[in-house]
């Protein structure tokens, strides 16, 4: 019965095929993870070269202001409400700008965030595929290893009594022939006994 719960009984098959599953897995979110990498950096490099030229623009604006507004001589009334909105155009335009850039960073902040959650995500997937492929792998290995017993009591002569396989085995219909194959062997070594 303590063969029954080990989860590694054919250590070569189970790990070679659970570690080329992962392999091929890793290999291919690796290509994936490249791919969007190579697509988040040189995102993120023309975010920063925009927002450099944003701020260089901003600084712009702002000497352009101050340069109008100190050679505007004010004449009259009309002349105060020109300054106003002046004023009022180029506090909007900076502050538009400010947004902007704020915007562009947080964008960029966000891109390398979800870029690590998805490392992080397809490593975790490595992990938890680990245990799925080795109990998979199991259910192939433990109807082998249980046949191999079986066939190295009938070459010592004996004639083992099979016991049905568990619900979640594989091999289930080539292990039920085998079964068959044990009792037309049973009966044949019988016959030969009587007579």
């Amino acid at each position: 019965m303590n063969q029954r719960k080990r989860k590694i009984i054919d250590k070569k098959f189970q790990l070679q095929t659970t570690f080329s599953v992962i392999g091929i897995f890793f290999f291919i979110t690796c290509l994936f993870i490249l791919t969007i990498g190579i697509n988040v950096f040189n995102d993120n490099k023309r975010v920063e070269h925009i927002i450099e030229e944003q701020e260089s623009i901003l600084a712009s604006q702002e000497e352009i202001e101050k340069i109008i507004l100190g050679n505007l001589i004010l004449k009259d009334d009309s002349d105060a409400v020109l300054d106003s909105e002046i004023r009022e155009k180029c506090n909007k335009n900076i502050i538009s700008m400010k947004n902007n850039m704020e915007l562009l960073k947080k964008l960029t902040r966000r891109n390398n965030h979800i870029f690590l959650i998805v490392i992080i995500f397809i490593i975790s997937a490595g992990f938890i595929l680990y245990p799925v492929l080795i109990r998979k792998t199991h259910q192939i290995s433990g109807p082998i290893y249980i046949m191999s017993e079986y066939i190295k009591e009938i070459i010592n002569g004996r004639h083992p009594e099979i016991r049905p396989l568990r619900k979640k085995d594989e091999l289930k219909s080539f292990y039920d022939l085998f079964s068959q194959l044990v009792h037309f062997i049973k009966k044949q070594d019988t016959k030969k006994e009587k007579k």
